[in-house]
């Protein structure tokens, strides 16, 4: 690795790396709890750092990135690096003389494969080696290409566009995502994993709590539900969101804080967020429709795009 100019990065690279090669040291047993998880997760990024070879004074020659046929340890193991001769901790520049390079003279089909892949290859010996971050055009290291290349991909789900996006408070989002995967812990959940709790809803007491019964069969939740018939997506979907969080936040308050309150309350709270929210807009298009919800919701026209 190349040191950085940051003090963070140049302590590690004195008290922890030591001159070693990153991608082959042994875990420092000393070292904290954050470098310890940092460098096991350490081969993720092995193939998405490419080196560009000045003088190779500071790139290993068996472990860094450098070569077109990728990590040569890798491809090739120890039998290659006790032909060319050189330790494993060697660096490019050990091959490198006068700005050319000096593979040893062996009729060995390996060496052979490596020396043929680097001849378009040419050492500067006045430049340093430098960094390439493989994942980003510009090849400076981002977080979100660092995310977009290790992360698992998943095709997007239809439900995402109503979870997630500028209509919604974060928090809204947030707890109908986890009401969406059935993740949130209701009462038939938390008796799953053992604990013994009064199984009935806390809104109806009809029922066991569940995730359907909650948010579709309670007869609290269907009376408290703000009608949505009159509005636009936008609208549809931050009633949904609020709606859930709403349901969810009153049955949070009577579990934990003894606190109740009736239908015509929660729906009451539930249609104020509402507006506070869509009030917040601004440069709404002008259409006859999105005029009416405004005279419904009792929202200043100044969120509408001025004619």
């Amino acid at each position: 690795m190349l040191v950085a100019d940051t003090l963070w990065i140049k302590w590690v690279h004195t008290y922890i790396i030591k001159d070693q090669c990153l991608w082959a040291m042994e875990v420092p047993c000393d070292a904290s709890w954050t470098m310890r998880k940092l460098l096991g997760l350490r081969r993720l990024g092995q193939s998405l750092i490419k080196y560009q070879i000045g003088n190779g004074e500071r790139t290993f020659l068996w472990w860094d990135n450098w070569h077109p046929l990728g990590l040569l340890y890798d491809r090739f193991g120890d039998r290659v690096v006790h032909n060319v001769g050189r330790s494993l901790r060697a660096k490019v520049a050990s091959i490198v003389e006068n700005g050319a390079w000096r593979w040893p003279r062996l009729r060995n089909h390996l060496i052979q494969t490596i020396v043929s892949h680097t001849q378009n290859l040419v050492p500067h010996p006045e430049m340093v080696d430098s960094v390439i971050w493989v994942p980003h055009p510009s090849g400076i290291f981002t977080i979100k290409s660092a995310w977009e290349a290790i992360r698992e991909k998943f095709p997007i789900q239809p439900r995402f566009k109503v979870i997630w996006g500028s209509h919604n408070v974060p928090r809204w989002s947030f707890i109908l995502w986890l009401a969406a995967l059935h993740r949130l812990s209701t009462k038939d959940r938390l008796r799953n994993w053992g604990m013994a709790l009064d199984a009935l809803c806390c809104l109806c007491q009809d029922e066991e709590e569940s995730h359907h019964h909650l948010f579709f069969d309670c007869s609290y939740s269907t009376r408290g539900n703000v009608s949505w018939d009159t509005f636009r997506f936008v609208s549809l979907k931050s009633t949904l969101t609020a709606t859930v969080y709403g349901l969810w936040q009153e049955r949070n308050s009577r579990i934990f804080c003894a606190k109740m309150k009736d239908h015509t309350q929660v729906a009451t709270d539930i249609a104020n967020g509402i507006r506070a929210f869509l009030s917040s807009r601004r440069n709404v298009k002008q259409s006859l429709q999105n005029r009416s919800i405004c005279e419904i919701w009792g929202l200043p026209h100044r969120i509408m795009q001025s004619v």
